[in-house]
Order: C-alpha cells, then structure tokens, then sequence
C-alpha cells in the first residue's frame, strides 16, 4: 500500500511487514524478501464466499469461523482478523484506535494460526536454555511459567520464548523456533516479587495489571535450539499437604491430550484442521521426554523448583 507505514519484524525467525505496530522489539531487522504481510483496512474481513462458525471461548468474547482461504478469528465486537491459510496473510478489520487491543490479538492468536498454517505446533510454553539443554515450560494459565522463566534467567538461562514455543522438525530433529524478539509478560504481583519497578514498563492494555518487560539481548537464545525436554508444571492444591517436589515422565495415552489442550490456539481450528498436525504430534510424541513436576506453589519454593529444572540437565535423556 503506497505511502504507509510499515513496521518490520523478525518474530519466530519470520520477515515480517507490518501496517500495524505490534508490541516487539522492531531493532532485529532482517535482509531479503518479507515472508509475511500485515495489512490493515476497514471493511477487508465483510466478503467471503462462504463462512462456517468454528469455535469460541470465554462464553463467545472470543469467536472463530471458517471462511474463504483461511480463518477468521474475532477477539472483541470491533476487531476482526483474517488469517490466510497460505500462512502469509493477515489482515486486520479494526478501527486505529482499536489498533493496540488488535495488536495483542496479532501478535498472539493470529500468529499461533498462522505458525499452524506453516506446519509448526505453536506449543502453550515458555522456553529457555540451561547447561547446554533446552526445555520447554507447559503450565495453566496463571500458574506462573513467566514468573519462572524470570527466575531462571537470574540463575543463568538463555531465554527463547515466553509465552509459545514453535516446535518442528528441523534436520530429522524437533527444534524449538526462539520468538527474536517478542518481550516477556508478566503481572505486577510478579513484577513485584521479582523485585522490579512496574513503572519502569509498558502496560498491555490501558488499565491491565500485565505488563510487556523487555528482555535483554544478552540473555536471549536467538537461532532454533533441538529441545530436550517438554516440563509440565503441576503445582499441589492447597489442601494436599505435600512439600518435597515431585517429578514423574509422563508417557502413553495421555500424551497426545496433553499435546492437544496445550497448543496455542487449536481452540480456534475446526476439527479437520486440528488433524494436520498430528503427524507432528507423533514426532514430538517419539522424540521428546515429557515430565510432570509437582510443587509446592509459592515465591519462597521457587529456588527449589529452579533446582529441580537444573537437575535435568544431568540426567541421561535422550533426544
């Protein structure tokens, strides 16, 4: 479109063009063609040939349809975004001063589609890198795999993503794809107990308690790392009295559920969709080791937790 502006990204090692601002780090600039375009225009998601609802969640604030060439995902009354299933297109229908709440949604649901469309498995994950070995962090919403993954940088990880970890298989491995350059999010409460001043942040939304926090160069994983293990945290009830920490593999039958609940997004897809990726499933099933660890929820056990994640890098796992 002549005459606007365009933001450039590397995010997930993807060039990305933008119309639209999204909350990153737009320094890590790229050489060679774009392979993925943002468009933003006022009435570009009211023609499609034919439209199917697909999914909703939250009692329907958020909603998804099947359309034309892809899927059509609606995060609030006034914003609509397309995501082509050429995984090469979105297109958001908002108005400008929606733009920032649209951002988010870009920047995180549309974009697990999309990473779908291109064949990786979008996992629900944080991920770092620690003693050589690669692991990707499954936890609930709200269960606090940000507020940990903080907590081992300051003990030496690598950071890699913080809130969805692209798998796929790369030179018969599965590799996790770093996101380059999207911050980490992190409530104030955590903020807080991590000793930093929420001030010194930007808000995700006006009037939202969670805030983007940069992360240093120096402290970022940047190129795609073989990863080593899935770790699923599972802290204990309160009314469980348990104090040492537990760790146990999961295997079988209840891995590909697992897998299922924990991709970014799959909400979104209608089931036939949902199927393209298990042949993916099955690779990630094969290859990497999946743990269960169970803890005691609370700031003062968070040295044994991290502990605990050290430990894995001296066991025998296989990859």
């Amino acid at each position: 479109m002549k005459g606007t502006q365009m933001f450039r990204y590397n995010l997930y090692h993807l060039k990305i063009e933008s119309e639209i601002e999204l909350p990153c780090d737009s320094s890590r600039t790229w050489d060679g063609p774009k392979e993925i375009t943002i468009r933003a225009a006022r009435g570009s998601t009211n023609e499609f040939g034919s439209i199917a609802y697909a999914s909703r969640k939250y009692g329907g604030l958020l909603r998804s349809y099947s359309v034309d060439g892809g899927l059509l995902y609606c995060p609030g009354p006034r914003i609509k975004i397309f995501i082509h299933e050429n995984g090469k297109e979105i297109w958001v229908d908002a108005d400008p001063s929606d733009y920032q709440e649209a951002a988010l949604s870009v920047s995180g649901v549309a974009l697990s589609v999309l990473l779908i469309f291109r064949g990786y498995v979008p996992i629900h994950a944080s991920c770092v890198q620690l003693n050589g070995c690669t692991y990707a962090i499954i936890a609930d919403s709200g269960v606090g795999k940000s507020t940990l993954t903080w907590n081992l940088l300051r003990n030496g990880a690598g950071f890699l993503c913080d809130d969805v970890s692209p798998i796929c298989s790369q030179e018969a491995k599965m590799s996790v794809i770093p996101s380059v350059s999207l911050n980490s999010k992190l409530w104030k409460s955590s903020i807080d107990q991590l000793g930093m001043d929420y001030q010194k942040f930007t808000p995700i939304l006006p009037d939202m308690d969670k805030y983007h926090v940069p992360v240093r160069g120096e402290q970022r994983v940047t190129s795609p790392q073989e990863i080593n293990a899935l770790l699923l945290l599972n802290p204990f009830e309160e009314t469980e009295n348990q104090q040492a920490t537990e760790v146990t593999q999961i295997t079988g039958s209840s891995l590909l559920p697992l897998l299922l609940e924990h991709t970014h997004s799959i909400w979104t897809m209608p089931d036939l969709l949902q199927q393209y990726l298990f042949p993916s499933y099955v690779k990630i099933i094969k290859s990497i080791p999946v743990y269960c660890l169970r803890y005691k929820r609370n700031f003062v056990e968070m040295g044994t937790l991290i502990e605990t994640i050290k430990s894995f890098s001296h066991r025998s796992i296989k990859v």
